[in-house]
């Protein structure tokens, strides 16, 4: 009894010890696109500053500055949908799909002829 109890409790270590990693790297993952949320917004707002200074848009793309990601989608969003960088993904874990097969497998695979209104 004492060995099946501990061979549980070993399953049961290495599963929360997954699962523990997993949150680690999601909220690692969390911290890093507030990050790059930050940083855009900031590059966006230096890259104003710098055409309030005098640089026209075209000078700073001749020095490899060009438009800063958050204006250059702020912009496009006035001229169509287009995006300059892909959609976030979702964090969250898709639902499973259903089985493809009948729960019933005695069941007939065809549906049964809709009731007709008298």
């Amino acid at each position: 009894m004492d060995n099946i109890e501990e061979a549980a409790r070993a399953l049961l270590d290495a599963r929360i010890t997954s699962v523990r990693a997993l949150v680690a790297a999601r909220q690692k993952l969390a911290d890093l696109r507030t990050e790059v949320t930050a940083a855009e917004r900031e590059d966006a707002r230096l890259y104003q500053a710098a055409l309030r200074d005098g640089w026209s848009v075209d000078e700073l793309k001749k020095l490899g500055l060009g438009e800063a990601e958050k204006v250059a989608r702020t912009r496009s969003k006035k001229g169509g949908p287009k995006r300059t960088t892909p959609a976030a993904r979702p964090t969250t874990a898709a639902a499973p799909t259903p089985p493809s097969t009948p729960a019933n497998p005695q069941a007939p695979s065809t549906p049964a002829p809709a009731a007709q209104a008298s």
